[in-house]
């Protein structure tokens, strides 16, 4: 009797430095269902299959509407008064990182049952991930190996900056203990306001220090208290924004080790177990979560348990945090960079409880185009429950307007970021420094877990590299400060001498030395480049997720890989042309910022005029 084929279904949660061994010495096929898995296996030279291979680019699609609805899962009648407390959704804080986890467990589900239809009657063997999908597939799998699943959402780590290549993942409640403990020691050296006749208090929710210092130093100017209200990030990280802290009057709440009580606590273990009343049923989620004809409840049940248990106990916390940092600030309004994430969704529900006004304030470059609504939705740029929209200039504003927001309340304010002020350091060599802004397919998009699409994003950078360096240029590769973006291999700085590959570094000063910024897709970087009077190279890549809009690519230079070096060339030999390119730009920045200087005033002006 033959013996059947073994098929080993392998991702990341495999421990390879046992697994190696045995892949070479059986006769099998080996699956990779990520990135890690197929290069760990293509570096050490194992033949294996990326799971791409068993769907195509229209299903992949599909995958990414589905996503949209069924993330919406806790809208159902039989879970939505379950999930609500104190009045707030609990499912609807993590919507946007719930969606940025089923693109891929989806793509895994539809692969696997591909699989099955090739290899039924094969001998199964998958990683601990693996397993819990692959055993409502097919018939006794088999374990690799022992081991829990991965079920880590984006912000249930945060990645911390510590050099400009150096950076550490810690868990949030480590970052929580750490940020405290900053806070505390760092307190007694901050200045106190001075001003006693305010007019009005406000909080600034997960801002970032560095990107705000002109609002930060401008606000002692204005009758204004302001707090800082930051659960993601810290206030203070190093000795720049320990400054801007200090000279300024805003004041970094600290949750001075807020812990949940013995109520709290039952809180959430009433939600939980009422939860897993209804999931062990299973009929709901048999149900709900369906794709091509297939329902994937089952398999995920173990892990949206696992994400709920510890989302549940986040969301207590952090509803009774902020009702407290409400009730003891008595604020007339906050300010919020997005309407999706975690902290901010209750801020902003409690702020509209509360009659605090609630301001959404734009802080980075999206697609303005029809298609592109949902997913703007999901990403929390597009006012949908805020009182106000302070926008970059008149593109985004009729966007708004577009989508049904009323006109009366969006007001054109800037950029403030752009505000900044830099020294030109006197340079001893004479290449000239091209700027990459390598932004990669994103993990809100079936590109950003499509092996394909990873590695033809790291094939561009590498061209580009090769290109740049032959003409003798400097290249800076500034990659996406997302903690999900993704890692270029390290083999590019090791082969291109004049290449250096940064991360969680400021990029505006990155913009104002260079001479040339070439960005792929559609950035912030760009504007950035255009009012330090940069020429912009623009690459429409494949991965871009929606059409970019004409109001940016006007004031680029647009780009592939084929005709890139013949654009670098003609910008860097003519002087003209190079002139012409940077008039293209500050035409196109007009138009997507009203305000190129005082960004800061106008902001904190309309705040005393319109709020």
């Amino acid at each position: 009797m033959l013996m059947s084929e073994k098929i080993f279904l392998v991702d990341q949660s495999t421990d390879f430095s046992k697994c190696i061994a045995i892949f070479r010495r059986e006769n099998c096929k080996i699956i990779t269902f990520d990135y890690k898995s197929h290069k760990i296996l293509k570096k050490e030279k194992v033949n294996h299959v990326i799971s791409e291979t068993f769907l195509d680019n229209e299903k992949l699609e599909q995958i990414q509407l589905e996503v949209l609805k069924l993330s919406e899962w806790y809208n159902h009648d039989l879970i939505k008064e379950i999930l609500i407390y104190d009045g707030i959704q609990i499912g609807e804080l993590f919507r946007s990182e719930f969606h940025n986890f089923l693109i891929p467990f989806i793509k895994k589900v539809y692969e696997i049952n591909q699989i099955k239809i090739r290899f039924e009657d094969s001998n199964i063997i998958c990683s601990s991930n693996i397993f819990e999908i692959a055993n409502e597939i097919f018939k006794n799998p088999s374990r690799l190996e022992t081991g829990g699943i991965y079920n880590k959402l984006e912000d249930d780590e945060i990645q911390y900056n510590v050099f400009n290549k150096i950076d550490i993942k810690i868990s949030k409640e480590n970052f929580q203990k750490l940020k405290r403990f900053s806070e505390i020691a760092l307190k007694k050296f901050l200045k106190t306001n001075e001003v006693k006749n305010y007019e009005k208090t406000g909080a600034f929710v997960e801002f970032d220090t560095i990107k705000f210092e002109s609002l930060f130093q401008n606000v002692s100017k204005f009758p204004l208290k302001i707090f800082s209200y930051n659960r993601r990030r810290p206030s203070i990280w190093n000795k720049k924004t320990f400054s801007i802290v200090k000279n300024s009057n805003i004041i970094p709440y600290s949750d001075h080790n807020y812990e949940l009580k013995e109520g709290d606590l039952d809180d959430a273990k009433k939600i939980y177990t009422d939860i897993l009343n209804i999931f062990d049923n299973l009929s709901f989620l048999q149900e709900y979560f369906i794709f091509d004809g297939q329902s994937f409840g089952k398999s995920l049940r173990p892990y949206l348990l696992k994400i709920l248990e510890r989302k549940i106990s986040d969301a207590i916390k952090e509803i009774k945090m902020a009702k407290e940092f409400i009730s003891s600030s008595k604020l007339s309004f906050i300010v919020i960079l997005s309407e999706s994430g975690f902290t901010e969704q209750i801020m902003m529900k409690l702020a509209r409880r509360n009659n605090i006004q609630v301001i959404l304030l734009q802080h980075g470059l999206f697609f303005y185009s029809d298609d592109a609504i949902e997913y703007n939705k999901l990403a929390g740029v597009l006012p949908q429950f805020s009182d106000k929209f302070f926008a970059w200039g008149n593109n985004p504003k009729k966007y708004a307007v577009s989508t049904g927001f009323p006109k009366e309340k969006i007001f054109e304010i800037g950029n403030m970021n752009l505000e900044r002020k830099f020294m030109k350091k006197k340079e001893t060599f004479t290449k000239k420094k091209v700027l990459l802004l390598a932004t990669g397919p994103k993990n809100q998009h079936h590109t950003g877990v499509n092996v394909r699409e990873l590695e033809r994003f790291e094939d561009i950078v590498y061209d580009i590299s090769k290109i740049v360096t032959s003409l003798g240029c400097e290249l800076i590769i500034k990659r996406h400060s997302d903690p999900s973006e993704h890692e270029l291999p390290k083999e590019i700085e090791k082969e291109f001498q004049d290449i250096k590959i940064l991360k969680n570094v400021d990029p505006l000063p990155l913009q104002f030395t260079s001479d040339v910024v070439i960005s792929l897709g559609i950035t912030t970087g760009i504007l950035e480049a255009q009012l330090f009077k940069k020429p912009v190279i623009l690459f429409h890549v494949d991965y871009e997720m929606f059409s970019i809009p004409d109001n940016i690519s006007n004031g680029c230079i647009n780009t592939t890989i084929e005709s890139f070096e013949k654009d670098l060339k003609e910008l860097l030999t003519n002087t003209e042309f190079y002139k012409d390119q940077i008039k293209a730009g500050q035409i196109a920045l007009t138009r997507n910022l009203s305000n190129i200087s005082e960004t800061a005033d106008i902001f904190l002006n309309t705040v005393m005029d319109k709020i």
